[in-house]
C-alpha cells in the first residue's frame, strides 16, 4: 500500500492519501505512511496539513526524527525560527550524527544571531559529512563577518 502510494504521490494523484491512510490503518506501528502524508502535503504547499501529520507520526513514535526534521523544516520556512530551532535540536538528540540537522540548526542560531552557536552547529555538520558544501560555506561567511 505504501508503495502505491508513493507513486501516486509522484504523480500528485491525491488518491496517495488514502493508500498511505490505509497502510497506517493496517499496521499502526509503522508511522512511515503519516510521515508519507506529511511529505505530500508539504509537496503540496500546504504546510498545516503537513505539520498535522507529523504530529501524529510523532504521537505514535516519539523517536521518528524525520517527522521532528520536516517541521523543523516547514517553520524555518515560515519564519518560526526559534520553534524550527527546537524540532532540530529533538532531531539532534534522537540522531546525533544528522549531519543536516546540525547545519539547519546552526542556520536557525545564526539568524537568531547567535554566531558562535551557528559555528559550532555548522563545524558539526562537517564533522558528519565533509562533504556538506552549505556548512562549509557558512563557515566561511560567518568568519568573514568580523
Amino acid at each position: 500500500m505504501v508503495q502505491l502510494g508513493s507513486i501516486f504521490a509522484t504523480q500528485k494523484n491525491p488518491l496517495a492519501l488514502k493508500y498511505f491512510e490505509n497502510a497506517f490503518k493496517a499496521d499502526t506501528s509503522d508511522v512511515f505512511p503519516l510521515y508519507a502524508k506529511g511529505m505530500y502535503y508539504q509537496e503540496k504547499a500546504m504546510p498545516e496539513e503537513a505539520k498535522n501529520e507529523y504530529r501524529l507520526a510523532i504521537a505514535h513514535n516519539k523517536s521518528y526524527y524525520n517527522a521532528y526534521f520536516a517541521t523543523g523544516f516547514i517553520l524555518l520556512q515560515q519564519d518560526s525560527i526559534e520553534q524550527a530551532l527546537h524540532q532540530f535540536d529533538i532531531v539532534t538528540g534522537i540522531n546525533p550524527t544528522d549531519a543536516k540537522a546540525y547545519y539547519n540548526r546552526g542556520l536557525c542560531q545564526e539568524l537568531l544571531g547567535k554566531k558562535t552557536e551557528a559555528l559550532l552547529d555548522y563545524q558539526q555538520a562537517l564533522n558528519f559529512d565533509r562533504n556538506n558544501t552549505e556548512a562549509e560555506a557558512a563557515i566561511k561567511r560567518l568568519k568573514n563577518k568580523n
